[in-house]
């Protein structure tokens, strides 16, 4: 989507009552005009979230530094192998160079840390979650999404933790968090995958409005039929519509193929549970 486009579509959401804009990628830093992207979501009072691989962001970060809440960067492994998985030499550095002038230089600015735990970080969890803590940053780790729908099978069938891999790495993370560490995810999260892994109701859609680049709204039931695209059409027109309402909604309760924490801790809120509310308000102020 061109910026008139974006801008017009963050207006409509102000409206709308949306509160917070994440805006991830892909790699929103490669967008030559990414600032003036931030701004517009800025200017219509939206809580800005900027999740960025972090390579161009010590060049852009005094751009953008007014018009992001919260500086979200994604490390994979806690040493240089990160730019061997991310196929990028020199990211490792850039990623914590990144990190550690947004905390000098721009302290209000919360920092968080997103890692993907698969078999190539199996055994450096803890080193990631201390590299937060070190950072003087908070992380979230979920365990690789394993539906298919953004990786390849080749890649899954290399990278994907078993079950009991990934109720071990729980088990460890929940005993970090109780130590104090900076961990975001829930101890309810963690919980969903010890001993293998418990379904939940959904409620994500409820909560986010996925917009993707070309500006589709996704049906992740169904990724051939997507909800709508915001470059045609109104975001209550969607979310008003008759198949939204009565198709995807009532439907998407009963999926839980997702790991993320974005999606999993996000449905336990919807729910309004006493401990998840509480993790919210925890990180809201860290």
């Amino acid at each position: 989507m061109n910026l008139e486009e974006i801008e017009r579509i963050y207006a409509e959401a102000r409206r709308q009552g949306i509160v917070f804009n994440y805006i991830w990628g892909g790699e929103p830093l490669i967008r030559a005009d990414i600032d003036r992207v931030m701004l517009a979501s800025k200017r219509n009072g939206l809580i800005t979230l900027l999740n960025t691989n972090a390579y161009f962001l010590p060049e852009w970060l005094s751009e953008l530094a007014d018009t992001m809440d919260i500086l979200v960067v994604s490390i994979d492994y806690p040493s240089d192998y990160h730019d061997e998985l991310r196929k990028c030499k020199g990211l490792y550095k850039r990623a914590l160079e990144g990190i550690e002038r947004t905390k000098s230089k721009y302290p209000k600015t919360k920092v968080i840390i997103n890692t993907i735990m698969a078999r190539y970080n199996y055994d450096k969890i803890e080193e990631v979650v201390v590299l937060a803590r070190d950072l003087g940053a908070s992380i979230f780790l979920s365990p690789m999404e394993t539906n298919g729908r953004h990786s390849s099978p080749e890649l899954l069938s290399k990278a994907i933790l078993t079950d009991e891999e990934v109720s071990q790495a729980c088990v460890k993370l929940v005993e970090l968090k109780m130590r104090g560490y900076p961990i975001n995810n829930s101890v309810s999260y963690f919980k969903t995958f010890i001993d293998g892994k418990t379904p939940f109701s959904c409620h994500y859609p409820q909560v986010v409005l996925t917009v993707n680049a070309d500006g589709q709204v996704p049906n992740c039931l169904d990724m051939a039929r997507p909800l709508g695209n915001l470059r045609h059409t109104h975001i209550k027109d969607i979310c008003n519509s008759a198949f939204y309402r009565k198709n995807y909604l009532p439907h998407i309760r009963n999926c839980c193929r997702c790991n993320n924490s974005d999606v999993v801790d996000t449905s336990f809120l919807w729910e309004l549970r006493p401990r998840i509310l509480w993790e919210a308000i925890r990180l809201g102020l860290r």
